[in-house]
C-alpha cells in the first residue's frame, strides 16, 4: 500500500500528537526514538516546537524560483499574470508571504540567468 505522509501546518509536536491538549512528552520522545527522529530533532534549536508544514501560494503556481541569494521565492501564478514573493528562512526553509505582488500584463515564466 502506498503511503503519502503529509505535514500539517503547525509544529512537529502538533503533527505527532494531532493537537492533543496535554500530550505525553515522554511517549512522544519514545515514538521519535523508535522511528529514528532524535538526531533530526537535535539539529533544530526549537526541537519538537519547530514549525513545519506548508505555506499556501496563489491559487495555482505556474512555476517558481529562488532568488540568487536564496532569500526569496518568486511564484508565477497560473490563474493570473501575477508574481508573488515569499521570504525564505535560511535555517528552516519555511516561507513567509511578503506584501509584494507583481502584476504583469501577460503570463511569465521565471528564470534566473
Amino acid at each position: 500500500m502506498e503511503q503519502r505522509p503529509q505535514l500539517l501546518d503547525g509544529n512537529i509536536l502538533e503533527n505527532i500528537t494531532l493537537w492533543e491538549d496535554t500530550p505525553d512528552i515522554n511517549r512522544v520522545m519514545q515514538v521519535c526514538s523508535s522511528v529514528g527522529m532524535e538526531g533530526m530533532l537535535e539539529r533544530f534549536p526549537q526541537g519538537l516546537l519547530t514549525k513545519v508544514g506548508y505555506t499556501l501560494t496563489g491559487v495555482h503556481p505556474r512555476n517558481f524560483t529562488l532568488t540568487a541569494d536564496n532569500r526569496f521565492l518568486l511564484v508565477a501564478l497560473r490563474d493570473s499574470n501575477s508574481v508573488e514573493v515569499y521570504a525564505r528562512d535560511e535555517k528552516t526553509g519555511l516561507l513567509t508571504r511578503t506584501a509584494i505582488s507583481l502584476e504583469l500584463s501577460h503570463p511569465v515564466c521565471l528564470l534566473w540567468m
